[in-house]
């Protein structure tokens, strides 16, 4: 079912008009996250693995920042949750192949207000919220949704906003392949390093390697779930059109 339509709207409404309280250990909190970055993952194949991709890479660049477990579990949580507001944005435009119009791109934008919003009505989330929903706030105050900068950025934002850049690029587009670690981190050098700051990207290149295969394997493993998922879904439609032609 494609919940992409007008009843989006009035669902958001109905769901932040209350505060709901919700009882997480780590362990059940990692794996609410993980269903819910699977459900809008899956809308489009090129992102299928994304979330999990930026929650891996994420994870391993707190770790090498020397964050505590729990923190580092928390920056996972908020990779996993980054593109929640997604649910928002219709499927053509995720999946548009041509250049995105002004309309479509503030579109897209609108995800990570969406994010903030859905996410800071569950209890328990305080301090994943800000790091999930303000990936794309840059320190010279370009970003989005709050345009924040630089001292109203925390670390932790940055790290998803590197993690988020650096998966995105290692991943196939509907517009572009994948590119090389090289050409990653030139890209991340000339357009990003003056936007999310210097202590993550030194850590990503001095990681580069590392962090280029957890990237890959997500991806792969992510591409392998989509063909079963597809698969099954083949099969159980094949099953449901024999049983009404018998």
């Amino acid at each position: 079912m494609d919940i992409d339509n007008w009843e989006m709207e009035k669902i958001l409404k109905l769901g932040i008009s209350r505060r709901y309280e919700i009882d997480l250990t780590m362990d059940l909190l990692e794996e609410f996250a993980l269903t819910l970055s699977k459900i809008i993952d899956s809308r489009s194949k090129f992102a299928i693995a994304h979330s999990v991709g930026v929650s891996q890479v994420a994870y391993a660049i707190a770790e090498r920042m020397e964050y505590s477990e729990e923190e580092c579990r928390k920056i996972r949580v908020a990779g996993l949750l980054h593109d929640l507001g997604k649910i928002a944005v219709a499927t053509e435009i995720i999946e548009k192949k041509e250049r995105l119009s002004e309309a479509e791109r503030a579109d897209i934008r609108t995800h990570a207000y969406f994010t903030n919003l859905i996410l800071g009505h569950i209890s328990g989330l305080e301090g994943i919220v800000e790091c999930a929903s303000g990936h794309h706030e840059n320190h010279d105050g370009s970003g989005y949704p709050l345009n924040l900068v630089n001292d109203g950025i925390s670390q932790e934002m940055d790290i998803i906003a590197y993690a988020d850049i650096f998966t995105a690029l290692s991943e196939d587009r509907p517009y572009r392949k994948g590119m090389s670690t090289d050409r990653i981190i030139q890209i991340l050098q000339d357009e990003f390093l003056t936007k999310h700051g210097e202590p993550v990207y030194q850590v990503i290149l001095n990681h580069l390697d590392e962090l280029g295969s957890i990237c890959k394997v997500s991806v792969q493993d992510g591409i392998a779930r989509f063909h079963c998922y597809q698969n099954l879904a083949d099969t159980q439609e094949q099953l449901i059109k024999e049983r009404v032609n018998r």
